[in-house]
């Protein structure tokens, strides 16, 4: 799937090889729900918006029909850090096609510049066309609007076979009609897609540490994905650190009486508010760090007790660690990251164990400190 350009040409060949017309006959905001949820929730991504007193409306057509998704899985939803959203999950293919160029149900961008630098590497290595998606996103599940789970449904009551009113117009889609039996089949087989691309999806977060936020129209389209994929809703599982989604990392032992570290240290001070110093010794609150080596980040017995120990350093619950520590997050050299409080402890005349819980910070330095004198310490 990953050579697959999901873009008009492709698009095309679908709809002539399944005698369909070339664009989905549902794709108003006032007959599908997903398309107006899609093109809803990227009015808050910086994309064109739909007037209010016409989202209202729309919003409340919606609310009263059955056609909206029941679990958090189903949802239309965006997601990202401090409203750069890079996540875009079980949209209407048609409003990603007009808004980024692909026909997609889900897309997600390059996590950093670590991430973009690797991936442009292999695109070139492999002779990607310029319209290849992995230029700019890391995953794109494709779909054509004949797999949109709504379809069916939309052109079955279209044609006035179902008692139930969506206020949806009648149309005549111009489907090739089809004998009951593969009409079955092809019904299943859909149902087996979606499943599919659900359960990708599922383990694409799982494994790779990521969280949808919970985004969408409140009491509407709502997802709070970790639910569904993790243990609890509390549990600190994230794509990249964010302020105040915190976790701690070892930053080394250090010796007072020579100050000097006997350990370490695995990140070192960029920046201090108020006297701009670098290369400072000791982390201290406020501070942004620069990782010098990869730093595994560490919640005192997160995967027995979530977050229950979030805001206490590691050492101080129990030493040494054990596997339920970690998070799985890491923290590659070079990343930098703002302290948000730091712990020093010590066993009567050993060097003092230093940690600090960090978020993450712009990856350049400019605008991480300008984001740093903006935040409340």
């Amino acid at each position: 799937m990953r050579d697959i350009i999901p873009d008009k040409k492709w698009y095309s060949e679908i709809s002539r090889a399944k005698e369909v017309l070339p664009r989905c006959p549902f794709a108003t905001a006032d007959s599908c729900p997903r398309f107006y949820q899609s093109l809803s929730l990227l009015g808050s991504a910086g994309c064109t918006s739909i007037p209010e007193d016409e989202d209202k409306r729309l919003l409340e057509k919606w609310k009263s029909s059955d056609l909206l998704p029941l679990t958090g899985k189903q949802e239309t939803s965006i997601s990202g850090p401090d409203g750069h959203f890079k996540s875009f999950s079980n949209f209407c293919p048609e409003v990603s096609f007009n808004n980024f160029g692909y026909f997609a149900t889900y897309l997600h961008k390059h996590t950093d510049e670590i991430d973009i630098d690797v991936a442009h590497h292999n695109l070139g290595k492999m002779g990607a066309p310029p319209d290849h998606w992995g230029w700019v996103w890391s995953t794109v599940i494709p779909m054509h609007y004949t797999e949109c789970p709504l379809y069916s449904i939309l052109v079955h009551r279209s044609d006035g076979t179902s008692k139930r009113n969506v206020n949806t117009p009648k149309i005549n889609p111009q489907v090739k009609q089809k004998s009951d039996s593969e009409d079955h089949r092809n019904h299943n087989l859909i149902k087996w897609i979606v499943s599919l691309i659900l359960l990708l999806l599922v383990c694409y977060q799982v494994y790779s540490g990521i969280v949808l936020k919970k985004v969408g129209v409140p009491g509407i389209f709502e997802v709070e994905f970790a639910d569904t994929a993790l243990p609890s809703k509390d549990v600190l599982k994230f794509e990249t650190l964010m302020p105040f989604d915190t976790g701690w990392i070892f930053i080394g032992y250090f010796d007072p009486n020579r100050k000097l570290y006997t350990e370490g240290p695995y990140a070192s001070v960029a920046f201090r508010p108020g006297t701009g110093s670098r290369g400072a010794i000791i982390p201290e609150k406020g501070d942004v760090l620069m990782i010098k080596k990869n730093r595994s980040v560490v919640i005192a017995n997160y995967k027995t007790q979530n977050l229950k120990f979030h805001l206490q350093s590691p050492s101080l619950v129990h030493d040494p660690l054990i596997d339920d520590d970690y998070t799985g997050v890491n923290l590659l050299k070079g990343k930098l990251v703002l302290v948000r409080d730091v712990e020093m402890s010590n066993y009567p005349g050993d060097p003092f164990s230093i940690w600090a819980r960090v978020a993450e910070c712009d990856p350049d330095i400019d605008n991480c400190v300008k984001a740093v004198a903006e935040m409340p310490h």
